[in-house]
């Protein structure tokens, strides 16, 4: 029994729901009465804004003019409407305006005819009014430009140009630059182009809300013919005893060099100005000059070196170098004489490790001996390639004999006549 009731419950109640939805079908189809609604941020449109400049005032950045009308209507037109449909106007012509806040009476232009706006009194909006500024910039570029292979930069130049920037005191205030933005690429020839010219502040963003007397500016582009070469560090002076160069790196190895083909294929390489190593006990980063050849130009006249120098102790290192005796004079010979020689030499380990036996010479000079004997002598010995880092500190002697023929057994040898 109670299950009926129940079922009988649930029945009344949809049937009770679908009654009350066809009466409201019925009462906004059929009767259709009148009802409110409110659209909201409806925009309104601004007109005569020149007139401001007369009193040298201008709007304010960053503001939206909208407004929220009380519509009234048929139920089945009022929520069909949207904004597109509504166009509000606010005369700035028509009113005595100040710097600071205005409320400007607006005015419905256009609307659905079926549709009415309620209102207790005239609608208006508030306009924010600064004072009116203008500035003078010089014309920028910040186009960024690519070129093409082979090609090289020799200038890229805005043409000297000057625009007023206009418009609310505060955002001409915020202009910091007027520049050229755009981008070109694969520049192989000299061009000229023209950029749209945009208001930037401080941090390279758009300003917006101010005018500009020209909306276009001119770049002139200058390709050169040129190369890379690299970047060689001169050195003078020498490090104290007991330091050693550990690091040598620039902040860029090579260069781009520009000019004739003449004077291009006599470069091979572009030099630093000179750094004085004998003043350096420890690490050291600055910036050095590069040392420009005539008639040519660079892409950078200046490199970042950072220089790392070692205390090291000197340590020694022996070597067996051969000797080569000579000058030896006529009619002498030469016998038993030493072929090697012990050479200590002294430096430290990034230099001294780098030498051998062949980067040695050993040699004895023969020709003040005249007479027969035997001998023992230090030869002079010298590194192939100079190098003062590395000192001899020791060499050995060597022994040899030099024999001068016998005159009377010569005489006697003759054959009798």
């Amino acid at each position: 029994m109670d299950k009926g009731n129940k079922k009988e419950k649930i029945i009344i109640k949809l049937i009770c729901l679908l009654l009350s939805f066809g009466l409201w079908i019925y009462v906004t189809n059929v009767e259709n009465p009148i009802q409110t609604y409110t659209l909201k941020n409806v925009p309104v449109k601004l007109t005569n804004t020149e007139h401001l400049k007369d009193y040298d005032l201008a709007i304010a950045p960053n503001q939206n003019f909208t407004v929220d009308l009380k519509l009234e209507g048929d139920a089945n037109q009022l929520y069909s409407v949207n904004k597109d449909q509504f166009n509000l106007v606010a005369d700035l012509g028509e009113y005595a305006l100040k710097k600071g806040e205005n409320n400007v009476p607006i005015e419905i232009k256009d609307m659905p005819s079926n549709i009415n706006v309620k209102s207790d009194k005239t609608q208006s909006i508030k306009i924010i009014l600064e004072s009116y500024e203008t500035k003078k910039f010089k014309v920028t570029s910040n186009v960024n430009v690519n070129f093409a292979n082979g090609v090289y930069k020799d200038s890229v130049t805005p043409t000297e140009q000057t625009v007023t920037v206009s418009g609310p005191e505060s955002a001409v205030n915020s202009v910091s630059a007027v520049s050229m933005i755009g981008e070109v690429n694969e520049v192989n020839e000299n061009i000229t182009k023209n950029f749209g010219l945009q208001p930037l502040n401080e941090d390279g963003n758009l300003v917006k809300g101010v005018s500009l007397s020209d909306t276009q500016g001119t770049l002139n582009i200058k390709v050169s013919k040129g190369k890379v070469v690299n970047i060689d560090p001169d050195y003078t002076g020498h490090l104290q005893d007991g330091y050693s160069l550990s690091k040598s790196e620039l902040s860029k190895s090579t260069v781009q060099v520009f000019g004739e083909n003449k004077d291009l294929e006599a470069i091979s390489s572009i030099k630093t100005e000179k750094i004085d190593l004998s003043n350096i006990t420890s690490d050291v980063s600055k910036k050095v000059n590069l040392v420009i050849p005539p008639n040519v130009k660079v892409s950078q006249n200046t490199v970042n070196i950072n220089l790392g120098v070692t205390k090291e102790e000197p340590k020694t290192k022996e070597l067996n170098v051969s000797v080569n005796y000579t000058g030896l004079g006529e009619g002498l010979t030469l016998t038993n004489q030493g072929t090697t020689t012990k050479v200590v030499i002294q430096g430290l380990d990034s230099y001294i490790n780098t030498v051998g036996e062949k980067d040695l010479t050993a040699t004895v000079d023969l020709s003040s001996y005249k007479d027969s004997g035997t001998f023992d002598v230090e030869p002079i010995v010298k590194l192939v390639t100079e190098n003062k880092n590395i000192t001899i500190k020791t060499v050995d002697k060597v022994s040899f004999t030099v024999n001068k023929p016998d005159k009377e057994k010569e005489v006697s040898s003759e054959p009798k006549r």
